[in-house]
């Protein structure tokens, strides 16, 4: 089954209309128990997200060996490599199952090659993903275990956690502790010591 989002809200979608007073509180509330909440229009990109981001992480226990899998693909024929973690967790988190990591290389069965077409194209290609699924759907070349291809948001959501963490890593980068009040704002270093934190949250 695949799932289509559309990256153009309808003018009666409610997310629209409520999107000024979304937060990223809202979701987080979601984040921690997708179950129970609803983001209209974009469930299932944030559900690709978030099997993306718990599939990167298990596959970062294979690559130090806490996780344990095969560790020879010579004998697996048809196969899908990369050594890429980022191409790895897309193609695992759309529910193809890991055969071996050999050699610091993550092997797939042929099942993942569409997949792999998919990301190709929007690495290389410029297009949509949506868009070549659909050339896929026509040949013929129906994936039935996958639970949705929502490959972009899947590439887009890792590339801009690596983004992000280079820009904490940097030396010029200062985390920030804001507090609101209405119109008014306070806005410490968090890394200022706790005693003169509480005073200005204190006086503010």
């Amino acid at each position: 089954m695949v799932f289509w989002h559309d990256m153009m809200l309808p003018e009666d979608s409610s997310i629209r209309r409520q999107l000024p007073t979304l937060t990223a509180g809202h979701l987080g509330l979601w984040w921690s128990d997708p179950k129970q909440f609803s983001v209209e229009g974009y469930d299932d990109a944030l559900r690709a997200i978030r099997r993306v981001f718990e599939t990167r992480e298990w596959l970062i226990k294979v690559t130090k060996g806490a996780m344990h899998v095969p560790h020879d693909a010579r004998n697996i024929s048809n196969s899908v490599a990369t050594e890429s973690l980022h191409i790895a967790s897309v193609i695992k988190a759309s529910g193809v199952e890991l055969l071996a990591f050999d050699r610091g290389t993550f092997v797939f069965g042929r099942k993942a090659a569409p997949i792999a077409a998919l990301i190709d194209s929007a690495e290389n290609g410029k297009r949509s993903t949506r868009l070549e699924n659909q050339k896929v759907a026509a040949n013929g070349e129906i994936i039935n275990q996958i639970t949705d291809l929502c490959v972009d948001w899947m590439l887009a959501a890792l590339k801009y956690r690596d983004w992000l963490h280079r820009i904490v890593r940097s030396k010029n980068c200062i985390p920030m502790i804001e507090k609101r009040d209405g119109e008014r704002c306070l806005r410490i270093s968090s890394a200022m010591p706790k005693t003169l934190r509480r005073e200005f949250t204190r006086r503010f």
